[in-house]
């Protein structure tokens, strides 16, 4: 039995609309129609493939060809309907000042910024201050300062662990001739 062309035709349209996203280009590389691109994927009420479940239909029951056309015109409308715009809802303040604080955690306030526009660059400094970390890398500060006996003790264990002169002075802030000085007197 071969179909009507009303029938052939929303099949066919069916077919392309239901095939899954397609890049179309024109000639200077990009979209050629100003429409957005279509949804891909089964209908809720059909099988996983449209057109081929509206084909079968028209197939099985020629009596009610025009109730089949009606069916598939309604879900080609369906599928070619345009998305409704979701609304953005924006963040509250304070949880986006906290994420502003753990995700910027390690990263200069300029770095930081660029992720979070509705920030300047002194609120994001004030954040930080108020939340005990450190203005540079975000990260938390210690409540007191280290004694720099401390710090010299833990620049030792580093040294013996295979760290270099320059790794503990970062790391410590214990200058590499105090760290030598220090392990030449313990070896003595």
């Amino acid at each position: 039995m071969q179909l009507p062309r009303e029938a052939r035709q929303v099949l066919l349209e069916l077919e392309l609309v239901s095939a899954g996203p397609v890049q179309s280009m024109d000639a200077e590389g990009g979209r050629s129609t100003d429409r957005p691109a279509r949804p891909s994927g089964p209908s809720a009420q059909h099988d996983a493939v449209p057109h081929l479940y509206w084909r079968r239909l028209m197939m099985q029951e020629p009596h009610r060809l025009q109730e089949h056309i009606q069916g598939a015109q309604e879900a080609l409308e369906r599928l070619l309907k345009a998305p409704e715009p979701v609304e953005a809802v924006p963040e509250p303040r304070e949880d986006m000042e906290g994420r502003a604080l753990r995700e910027g955690e390690g990263f200069p306030v300029h770095m930081v910024l660029l992720n979070f526009p509705d920030l300047t660059r002194r609120q994001l400094i004030a954040l930080r201050v108020s939340d005990g970390r450190s203005v540079e890398t975000g990260y938390r500060v210690k409540e007191h300062a280290d004694d720099p006996q401390e710090r010299l003790e833990r620049a030792l264990v580093m040294r013996t662990q295979g760290m270099s002169y320059r790794q503990v002075q970062m790391l410590t802030g214990v200058p590499r001739q105090t760290v030598c000085d220090a392990e030449k007197k313990r070896a003595a």
